[in-house]
């Protein structure tokens, strides 16, 4: 049932003034079928992508100097966390938001987390992340439930409204109705550079950015250092209120070299292979190969750890290839070859605009199940 209709039977309930309870069921009812849940740090979508907090050990300074903006209350109410893809922007992200997802003295310090995805066709809708917002705040901040039941009942076209109007009436104004004061609460949102729509990356910054002198919010940002979400965080209207925190300026071969250490340990693990299989200087060799990016790690363990594989010859292959993605990259479609369906799913992959969710190759393919996807 379409919610303005769902709002007008309340309405016309008579027993609707004693039924409290209900109606604040209610609300989150209403909004449900406009928010994104998967979106979440901690969503089972993002769990069953193996989403995950950064290792021990790594990261340190990067996460140190994240937090200490976090926790400046006079400070810039703004960070950008920019970097190349597969630098570990999400798993950072990830982790800030872990840590901010706990009672402290009674309070949780998170308030919101969105982690865009063009992978998952709903999570790269930006449409949707004010109304999760708005789902959010009521949850996180229970004393602006008033307000956003009173505009709802007055207003249930606000639902179908632009992004402005639904972040003032279900957002701000209820936020701003609290008469307790509000400590600073932070929200993540991770891949600006993953939403289907820059024309909504700016209004969603521009709005966000925009309410903070009046909101109890600090608000974190990840992205590629693409030169639209750049401009956006340099402009001179903006650039007073954010903090850029740039990957590149961390070493993180280090950082790397522990993931490798644990990843490739458990893969001794899981194959019955003997200590001498991987030595420290192997792991340096590598861990100099990935040029910091983390993506270039996890996709070797993938590679070497293949239990269809061979995992000795494969990391010998990997030692000896060129520094980059690139060269792990042309190793692993080598490898990949083998499979039936090869040139049929990569076929796929290259003539289609953007890149399609894994089911839907399955259907369009014909084949049999998503692992030979």
């Amino acid at each position: 049932m379409h919610a303005l209709v769902r709002v007008k039977l309340y309405l016309l309930d008579p027993f609707h003034s004693h039924s409290r309870c209900q109606f604040l069921a209610f609300l989150f009812n209403t909004l449900e079928p406009y928010i994104n849940k998967n979106a979440a740090y901690n969503s089972r979508e993002r769990e069953d992508e193996q989403a995950s907090i950064c290792k021990e050990h790594t990261r340190e300074k990067v996460l140190s100097d994240i937090t200490a903006w976090a926790e400046r209350r006079n400070g810039r109410p703004v960070c950008w966390l920019a970097g190349p893809a597969g630098s570990g922007k999400s798993t950072i992200a990830h982790t800030i938001a872990q840590r901010y997802d706990r009672e402290e003295n009674g309070c949780n310090r998170l308030a919101f987390s969105f982690f865009f995805s063009r992978r998952n066709r709903d999570r790269s809708d930006a449409a949707r992340l004010v109304l999760t917002l708005a789902y959010r705040v009521a949850t996180t901040l229970p004393s602006a439930k008033q307000a956003m039941e009173d505009a709802l009942a007055k207003e249930p076209s606000i639902l179908d409204q632009r992004l402005e109007h639904q972040f003032t009436k279900l957002i701000v104004n209820p936020v701003l109705s609290i008469t307790k004061p509000v400590s600073p609460l932070i929200i993540v949102i991770d891949g600006l550079d993953e939403c289907s729509s820059e024309a909504h990356v700016k209004e969603l910054i521009r709005l966000l950015v925009g309410a903070l002198p009046d909101l109890p919010f600090r608000l974190l940002f990840t992205s590629r250092p693409e030169d639209y979400i750049n401009k956006i965080f340099t402009s001179p209207l903006i650039t007073g209120n954010v903090e850029c925190v740039a990957l590149r300026d961390f070493d993180a071969i280090g950082d790397v070299y522990i993931y490798l250490q644990d990843a490739l340990l458990e893969v001794q693990r899981n194959l019955g292979l003997p200590p001498s299989w991987l030595s420290d200087a192997d792991l340096w060799t590598l861990a100099e190969k990935s040029e910091s990016i983390f993506m270039y790690a996890s996709t070797l363990v993938k590679f070497v750890g293949d239990e269809e594989g061979k995992p000795r010859q494969r990391l010998q292959n990997a030692l000896h290839a060129h520094k980059g993605l690139d060269s792990l990259f042309e190793q692993v479609l080598n490898n990949a070859n083998k499979y039936a369906d090869f040139r049929l799913v990569l076929g796929a992959v290259v003539f289609l605009r953007h890149i399609p969710h894994i089911s839907i190759l399955l259907e369009l393919l014909q084949l049999d199940s998503v692992h030979d996807v």
